[in-house]
């Protein structure tokens, strides 16, 4: 399979169906060599394809993951379809100290048994000691076992599957309500809010950067430049050195602590990519990109199935950033109220401005070109403004000269990492 996948033997849209063909095939082959031998193959055959490094496993990663819970709904429908209540009320309260000696003693010990003589901290012990997901794989082997027991004469056998029921409805509720405060109480649970993951280095993100931090949201910046990264260094950010998109990074940067993705970077193809690939981590409601997209550009842009949701209140490239950056532009944080209303403020930033996010309820919301905020009494307001809102003045400070004006360019684009094919725009 990882031949013809990787020779281009197989149509792209054919790819799905024929690895869900083979692995069928594979089950049933083994199978008739070994009886339950058909799940040992498969899984086999997962870690093969897995490390393979075929270039189309993302498009086969989500395949999995969609049938998967189509399939493992279907089956926990089936098996329950065949519990009777005769059954269900036949389980006992020695039953249900069965439950409770599995979860409080026979899960705790296995943990500890198998942790015993390795670096593992005694809290994360103790979490996984306490965590025992059980679900499909536990219902549908006691539903195996069960007609198997039931079969050589032991009655009792039949009580396998409402135990099985039972374990998987005590650890559902018992784990799903207290996971949380334990893992706080144990130190493992990530503080704090969720966090913004920036990709792309430059003075411009580097202010954001700060400001969301003074806004006490986590923000970790990554660029595959080091050089990028130096302004967010000297100010003390979090940063990661790498190409995002590498698989370095997926066992490096732990996206889980962040809920919001800004590709900021010079290239607006990079930061489509960026958005595509991370979509079904960090939503693709929640990814946004640079772009000087205007409406009415479809044709000469990409796809909008292959790109993020456009930051910013206006269309808007990095490089018209920078300029306003070197130009004295800032962030500014404001609170509306009833006394201080959106329409009072709209005003007094001008329509050169522009509205950066929102901080509502806790939470953090981006504007979009697309899809633009309604600001509301009591958010507050983070908005990009040019200096004279910022000292309060009615004109910028002209630039002298066109000589200091290229001077300025050539640093912002020396910031960024620009190269000939920025200067020539």
């Amino acid at each position: 399979i990882a031949h013809l996948f990787r020779r281009g033997h197989v149509p792209e849209f054919l790819k799905t169906p024929v690895l869900l063909s083979a692995v069928i095939i594979c089950f049933t082959f083994a199978n008739a060599f070994q009886e339950e031998g058909g799940l040992l193959a498969v899984t086999a055959m997962g870690i093969f394809l897995a490390n393979a490094k075929l270039p189309s496993i993302n498009q086969l990663r989500q395949f999995k993951e969609n049938i998967a819970v189509l399939f493992v709904s279907g089956v926990f429908v089936i098996l329950t379809a065949n519990l009777s209540m005769d059954v269900l009320f036949s389980l006992r309260w020695s039953d249900l100290l069965f439950v409770a000696v599995m979860l409080l003693a026979v899960r705790p010990l296995s943990v500890l048994l198998s942790l015993f003589g390795t670096n593992t901290a005694m809290n994360e012990r103790a979490l996984i000691s306490w965590i025992a997901p059980r679900g499909i794989v536990a219902v549908a082997v006691s539903g195996l076992f069960a007609a198997k027991l039931v079969e050589i004469g032991i009655e009792d056998g039949a009580k396998m599957v409402p135990l099985a029921f039972a374990m998987v409805f005590a650890t559902v509720l018992a784990h799903g309500f207290s996971i949380a405060p334990l893992a706080q109480a144990l130190g493992l649970a990530k503080k704090g809010r969720p966090g913004v993951l920036i990709v792309g280095g430059s003075p411009w993100s580097t202010a954001l950067a700060c400001k969301l931090k003074d806004m006490t949201f986590p923000v970790l910046i990554t660029d595959s430049s080091y050089r990028a990264l130096r302004t967010a260094r000297h100010a003390g950010l979090e940063t990661f050195w790498g190409e995002i998109l590498s698989e370095v990074s997926e066992h490096h940067v732990e996206t889980t602590g962040y809920s919001t993705l800004l590709a900021v970077g010079a290239n607006e193809s990079h930061n489509a990519l960026v958005c595509t690939d991370l979509a079904h981590e960090m939503d693709r409601a929640r990814s946004f990109q640079l772009s000087s997209r205007k409406p009415g550009e479809d044709r000469r842009t990409l796809s909008y199935a292959l790109q993020g949701r456009q930051l910013l209140s206006k269309p808007m490239a990095l490089e018209d950033l920078m300029r306003r950056h070197y130009a004295g532009w800032d962030f500014q944080l404001t609170r509306l109220s009833d006394e201080y209303p959106p329409e009072v403020f709209l005003e007094s930033i001008g329509e050169d401005s522009l509205i950066t996010a929102v901080e509502r309820d806790e939470q953090l919301l981006f504007n979009s070109v697309g899809e633009p905020l309604t600001l509301r009494a009591g958010d507050r307001v983070l908005t990009y403004v040019p200096p004279e809102i910022l000292k309060g003045r009615k004109a910028a400070p002209a630039i002298e000269n066109d000589e200091e004006l290229s001077q300025q360019k050539d640093e912002a684009l020396d910031a960024i990492g620009g190269g000939p094919a920025l200067t020539s725009n």
